[in-house]
């Protein structure tokens, strides 16, 4: 995600496209039913986890374009299949920003 702004911005509305029991975004398969759920994270250790509908930070802007960089991992104990199909999964997050 790129963002260009001269004031500090808050990301929002992340959101998935199920509701599972478990609060984690979901994956499909391409022309398939199979599910792969994912947590997305705003650090690369994958130590801050963005809530769902959750919010995160970024520097106050200088007026060019920064790169926000979102990271996923894949928690083997929230699968609905122990060994999902080989495939390509896609799915579309939604952020929604606001400017305080």
């Amino acid at each position: 995600m790129f963002v260009r702004h001269r004031r500090r911005a808050h990301y929002r509305g992340w959101r998935k496209r199920r509701q599972r029991r478990t609060p984690s975004y979901q994956r499909r398969r391409y022309h398939h039913p199979t599910l792969i759920s994912y947590r997305l994270y705003s650090n690369s250790a994958r130590s801050t986890e963005i809530a769902i509908g959750g919010t995160i930070s970024v520097p106050a802007g200088t007026g060019v374009a920064q790169a926000v960089p979102i990271y996923g991992r894949i928690v083997a104990s929230e699968q609905t299949l122990k060994y999902p199909p080989a495939g390509n999964y896609t799915d579309t997050i939604t952020a929604t920003l606001t400017w305080n």
